[in-house]
């Protein structure tokens, strides 16, 4: 017995050896499969087993998880649920034992002799079980027990192990995307950010600061002096010495600064740093943060730009100049000619308000306002005339114009209120003088009833009016043209002797044969020509052009036309040098090296000439009918305050800035714009015209102004002008 004893215990004993030796892989495993397959191959090599089991377990799902990677079974019912309630190790000697479990070990699916199940344990927690089965009954000791139990206890180190790695590197995953994000809110912030150990010689830049002071990133370190060195000279003592005295001090500091980045562009920072103390009390770093606020500095300064012109022009104008709320229609500003006009000061007109100021009396009462104001602000522009009270009672006319607009970001109603009191005054002279004039004219009609009987003075006066017209006039008949009667005017203008055309042929004086029957058909159908131009010659055969005007009526009982000729062969004379004037425009027009636009009121080009077709790459037709916008580098230049600037100019305010334009193959060039209103002579229509040129030398200086049309504005490379912005 005592040599059986020692025989166990020297086979433990070795087993255990066994066991060790593979401790440092199953440990060592870096996957449930590997943790799996080690402590197999352990198992084997200390314990006879038909089967080996480690399943993983689930306690919130309370099911089995085979390392295999096979699906999830509920533990309900198996040996392993006794092993993970009772949080010990389970030997079966034989299944037909009364105290061995129902069932299999899930997920062996066959019947065993002997098993041992021994739960995976971390402290209270149950990882797991493992399971070592023998199709022998009886096969397993209490030993036995022990050396699975080692397994295991290695089994869940392993496991520990694993899941701490993985929390590792979920951390290590969660700080990188941690990391991304921060770095590309810095990005779209334009947000750099920086850690400086006080008096050492470097600083710790995030890279989005490297990139605002446009430097390449040095794995997050830059020599204090770098730093230094791009501090714009006349900032460059203030930020050190905001830098010492926050270090002195111990305190946040919050200040703009400018910098010069390499290429030698100037950039505008928000400066934020505040002064980390050590455990001694001491400044011990500094930290803090640059934001590139280059762009909103620009525009705030555009916009303070902006508001004083804005204001400018407001207490400037002619017109007395209201502005409403939208909601109420209370007076919110006033210009200073709206206080003259009523005789009140600002304040007092927003104390009495738009019904304080109207007459009163209806129509011209507050509810009648209130009715127009609301009407304009739905977006229906508002014009008309009102009856208004000055602070003395005196009662006078007034023209109104209310739209609905934006102003500092708010919308409003903006009045326009004109003073008529004199057009008014006017008005009722005329309807007054219009009435006595009608008056005047019944009396005459009447007087005139009378001496329609007359027919024979009526004929005499019919002849003396028609000697007496400066216009050449005549009668001939219908059928052949000859002439019944030809006024001195008419002999005149053919050069004829007193008397020589009655009994003549209309025929023989027209240029064109054919010109005569285009005339007569168009008596015979409408009754009368009106102002059509034609050539006809005079005695002398030479040519002389004419507008004339037919009237079809009946003289001494036969069909007859009444002609009146004006002479226009002058006007015709000047059209033709006019043509020639133009196609001499036309060359110079498409020749010139400068980049010329015409644009109507709306700021669409009505033409542009050939350099601008070669400079931005588009067909004519492609621009004709388009706004600056196609022209426009968007990204670079405001189109609205383009605009703007044009509007200016078509008020009557030359114009003049800088332009970036963008070809159509994208590519973008600068340029100087001058814009001025003119007129266009072919049309005699309102334009406004520019001239845009690239800035080289040759060209730059270049300006042209024909005389008979439109003064096309000229741009150059020169000039301070500055570029439009919001």
């Amino acid at each position: 017995m005592s040599e059986q004893l020692q025989d166990a215990s020297r086979s433990v004993a070795d087993r255990l050896r066994v066991v060790s030796a593979a401790a440092a892989g199953v440990i060592g495993a870096r996957s449930r499969e590997a943790l799996r397959s080690v402590l197999e191959e352990a198992c084997r090599q200390v314990l006879p087993s038909d089967a080996f089991m480690l399943l993983g377990y689930d306690a919130a799902t309370h099911t089995f998880q085979d390392f295999a990677g096979r699906d999830a079974t509920p533990a309900a019912g198996t040996p392993g649920e006794r092993v993970v309630h009772e949080r010990r190790s389970v030997l079966v000697h034989r299944t037909d034992d009364a105290g061995a479990p129902d069932g299999p070990l899930s997920g062996i699916g066959y019947p065993f002799g002997s098993a041992i199940h021994t739960p995976v344990l971390a402290g209270d927690e149950v990882l797991g079980v493992l399971a070592v089965h023998s199709f022998t009954p009886d096969r397993y000791t209490d030993a036995d027990v022990g050396v699975v139990e080692v397994l295991a206890s290695l089994a869940a180190t392993a496991l520990v192990n694993m899941r701490l790695a993985e929390s590792r590197q979920e951390a290590m995953e969660a700080l990188r995307e941690r990391e991304r994000q921060l770095s590309e809110a810095e990005r779209l912030a334009r947000l750099g950010s920086w850690r400086w150990t006080i008096g050492s010689d470097h600083v710790i830049w995030s890279d989005e600061l490297f990139r605002i002071y446009g430097l390449p990133p040095n794995k997050g370190r830059i020599a204090f002096s770098v730093f230094i060195a791009h501090l714009h000279p006349e900032d460059r003592a203030r930020v050190l010495a905001r830098i010492e005295e926050a270090r002195r001090g111990g305190k946040p500091y919050d200040f703009l600064h400018r910098i010069v980045r390499p290429d030698g562009t100037v950039r505008v920072l928000h400066a934020r740093g505040a002064v980390v103390h050590g455990p001694d009390g001491r400044p011990h770093q500094m930290i803090g943060t640059g934001q590139d606020v280059t762009d909103l500095t620009a525009a705030e300064a555009a916009l303070r730009a902006s508001e004083e012109s804005y204001r400018t022009i407001f207490e400037l104008a002619s017109d007395a100049i209201f502005v409403h709320d939208l909601e109420t229609g209370a007076i919110l500003d006033a210009n200073r000619k709206a206080c003259e006009l009523h005789g009140c000061t600002l304040d007092e007109l927003k104390a009495l308000g738009v019904g304080g100021i109207s007459d009163g009396r209806p129509p011209f009462d507050a509810g009648h306002a209130w009715d127009r104001i609301r009407r304009a602000a739905g977006g229906e522009p508002q014009r008309f005339e009102w009856l208004v009270r000055r602070k003395t009672d005196e009662r006078f006319w007034v023209e109104v114009s209310l739209h609905r607009v934006r102003i500092r970001g708010e919308d409003r109603i903006l009045a326009s209120v004109r003073n008529i009191d004199e057009r008014k005054q006017a008005e009722a002279a005329l309807k007054r003088a219009y009435e006595e004039l009608e008056q005047r004219v019944a009396a005459r009609t009447a007087e005139l009833a009378e001496r329609t009987a007359a027919l024979e003075q009526a004929e005499q006066r019919f002849r003396a009016i028609v000697e007496a017209s400066p216009t050449p006039l005549l009668l001939s008949r219908l059928d052949d043209g000859v002439i019944l009667y030809a006024n001195d005017r008419l002999e005149t203008l053919i050069g004829a002797e007193p008397g020589s055309l009655v009994g003549k042929k209309t025929p023989d004086f027209y240029t064109d044969p054919a010109d005569r029957p285009r005339v007569l058909e168009t008596v015979r159908r409408q009754g009368y020509v009106r102002d059509l131009e034609l050539c006809i010659r005079r005695a002398d055969g030479s040519p002389c052009w004419v507008s004339l005007s037919a009237q079809r009526l009946v003289f001494d009982g036969a069909p007859t036309v009444a002609t009146a000729l004006i002479d226009i062969t002058e006007r015709k004379q000047a059209e033709a040098a006019l043509r020639a004037s133009e196609a001499s425009y036309r060359s110079l027009f498409d020749n010139l090296t400068e980049l010329v636009y015409v644009q109507d009121l709306d700021g669409r080009f009505l033409n542009v000439n050939e350099a601008v077709v070669q400079a931005y790459g588009y067909r004519r037709d492609e621009i004709i009918g388009q706004t600056p916008a196609l022209l426009a580098a968007s990204d670079r230049v405001d189109v609205e305050e383009t605009m703007r600037c044009f509007r200016l100019a078509v008020a009557g305010e030359p114009q003049r800035f800088d332009w970036w334009g963008r070809r159509k193959d994208g590519s973008c060039f600068p340029k100087t714009a001058v814009a001025s209103r003119k007129r266009w002579c072919s049309s005699a229509r309102p334009t406004s015209a520019r001239t845009w040129s690239s800035p080289s030398p040759a060209t730059s200086r270049i300006g042209w102004r024909p005389k008979p049309r439109c003064g096309a504005a000229k741009s150059t490379s020169g000039g301070s002008s500055r570029m439009p912005r919001t």
